[in-house]
């Protein structure tokens, strides 16, 4: 949960890191979200929280939606938006599905809301027209 808790305390009662070894921490992996091509950063900087469900890390990049595995930082699937615009910098949603319908991820792209097959990253073709809502302004 962000901030740990409903309260958003940020209290964290693990105990593997601290005061004594906290210098002895090194870099697991990294992911690179894109670049602004003038500054070599981030354009407009990310505010994203992944999302991690059933040992699968959610985000979105500058141009694409990805899958991760959150301990070696392997890419499992990309979407890529093409010529819809970035996606979000506020994030996206996790839906678990019914039994009927699999998991999926929703986020939002200019004036679309996209939803892609959790497992897959494919446009799930049976939400609205073929993956895509057009929002109205």
């Amino acid at each position: 949960m962000f901030n740990r808790d409903l309260a958003g305390t940020r209290y964290s009662p693990l105990d593997q890191i601290n005061a004594s070894n906290v210098t002895e921490l090194e870099l697991a992996w990294s992911y690179k979200l894109g670049e602004n091509t003038s500054s070599g950063s981030l354009a407009g900087g990310s505010e994203v929280t992944p999302l991690v469900v059933d040992g699968v890390m959610y985000a979105t990049a500058s141009d694409r939606v990805i899958a991760l595995e959150p301990e070696t930082g392997k890419e499992i699937w990309r979407w890529e938006l093409g010529d819809r615009g970035p996606p979000s910098r506020r994030g996206l949603g996790y839906w678990p599905g019914d039994g009927q319908r699999p998991a999926r991820i929703f986020f939002t792209s200019n004036q679309l809301l996209i939803g892609l097959g959790a497992r897959t990253g494919e446009l799930a073709v049976e939400f609205n027209d073929g993956g895509i809502k057009t929002m109205a302004a």
